[in-house]
C-alpha cells in the first residue's frame, strides 16, 4: 500500500517523463527509421476503428491508468448535492473505506481521473452524491440514462448521505439498471441469479442492516450462457487478498463494496464455465503499470492509506 501523496508523485513522474519523451520524438522528426520517407497523407487512410468495451466490467482488459490528469474530492453534506463530470478520461471507482472521512454535517470521498488509451471509443466519468432522502429518485432516474453504468456507491447514514461513480460513453450504449435491496445472506443466490439472465452487478452498499446492489444487462452482451458468480465478505484489510483470489478462480472484480464499520463485500463475474485465471495487482510499482489494466477498487483507511487494487 501507498500513500496518497506517493500515488499523485507517480503519476507527475510519468507524466514528465511523457513529456520528455514527446519533445525528443519532436526534435529527431517524425520517428521514421532514418532513411525512410513518410508520405504525405492524401486524406484517404481509413482511420482506426475504435474498440468499444463492455463498461460493465471497469475497463479490465482494455484501460490502463497511464497519466495522472486529475486528482479531485467530492464534498456531500446534509444540504447539498454534486456533481463533477470528467469527459475523455478514465476514472477510478468512487474511494470507500475510512470512517473518518465523514462528520455530523458532510462526508468527502476522492477519485483519481486518467488519461485514456488512444485506440478505445472515448468514454468519462461522473462522480455525484446527494441526501439519502434522494438515493431512490437519483438511482430510477439512471433507469432511462442507457449510456452509463454506475461502478461504485457508497451509502453514509451518518450524515446521511451517498456518493457514486459512473462511466459514462457516447457509443454503443443500451445498459439498463436494476436496483434492489437484499440481506447480506440471500446476495450470493441473488448474484447467481443475476448472472444467469446475464445482468452483472457492479455496485454494492450497506443499506440500513441490508445491501443495496445494482445490476446491469447490456443490449450488447454477445454472451449467450450467462455468467457466473461469487460474493466474498472481508475485512478491509483482506480485501486486496479476496481480490486476488477471485481473479485466480476466474473472476472479474466487477462490485465492491463497504466501509471500515461493516467491513466489504465483493462480486466476482465471469463467463459461465470460463476458468482461466484473471490478473490482480495490488498497488504495483510504477514500472509495473502496464496497457489494460484497470482499476477496479480504490480503498483508504482511516490512517489515510491508500490502496489500488488493478485487474487485467
Amino acid at each position: 500500500m501507498r500513500s496518497r501523496s506517493a500515488n499523485l508523485g507517480r503519476g507527475l513522474l510519468f507524466a514528465a517523463f511523457s513529456f520528455a519523451l514527446s519533445l525528443s520524438a519532436y526534435a529527431c522528426g517524425d520517428g521514421s527509421p532514418s532513411g525512410v520517407t513518410t508520405p504525405p497523407d492524401t486524406g484517404t487512410t481509413t482511420p482506426p476503428v475504435l474498440r468499444t468495451f463492455d463498461l460493465r466490467f471497469k475497463g479490465v482488459g482494455t484501460l490502463s491508468d497511464s497519466i495522472d490528469l486529475a486528482h479531485q474530492n467530492l464534498f456531500v453534506g446534509t444540504g447539498s448535492a454534486l456533481t463533477h463530470q470528467l469527459g475523455g478520461a478514465a476514472g477510478t471507482p468512487l474511494q470507500l473505506g475510512a470512517s473518518n472521512l465523514c462528520n455530523a454535517a458532510q462526508c468527502v470521498w476522492f477519485f483519481d481521473a486518467f488519461a485514456l488509451p488512444s485506440d478505445v471509443v472515448p468514454v468519462g466519468v461522473i462522480y455525484a452524491g446527494s441526501i439519502l432522502a434522494n438515493l431512490d429518485e437519483t438511482l430510477n432516474a439512471k433507469n432511462t440514462d442507457t449510456n452509463a453504468v454506475i461502478t461504485a456507491m457508497d451509502i453514509r447514514p451518518t450524515p446521511g448521505v451517498f456518493g457514486i461513480s459512473e462511466a459514462v460513453t457516447p457509443k454503443a450504449g443500451g445498459y439498463h439498471l436494476s436496483n434492489k435491496v437484499v440481506p447480506l445472506a440471500d446476495l450470493p443466490a441473488t448474484a447467481a441469479a443475476e448472472g444467469a439472465q446475464k445482468r452483472v452487478i457492479t455496485a454494492v452498499s450497506f443499506d440500513s442492516g441490508q445491501v443495496r446492489y445494482l445490476s446491469y444487462a447490456w443490449d450488447h452482451d454477445t454472451t449467450t450462457n450467462g455468467y457466473d458468480t461469487q460474493v466474498v465478505e472481508a475485512a478491509q484489510a483482506g480485501v486486496p487478498a479476496a481480490a486476488e483470489q477471485l481473479g485466480t478462480n476466474g473472476y472479474v472484480v466487477t462490485a465492491v463494496g463497504g466501509n471500515a464499520v461493516d467491513g466489504f463485500i465483493l462480486v466476482g463475474t465471469r463467463v459461465h464455465g470460463a476458468t482461466g485465471a484473471q490478473t490482480v495487482a495490488v498497488d504495483p510499482a510504477f514500472s509495473d503499470i502496464l496497457p489494460g489494466y484497470a482499476i477496479i477498487a480504490d480503498l483508504v483507511d482511516d490512517a489515510g492509506t491508500v490502496t489500488f487494487i488493478y485487474q487485467l
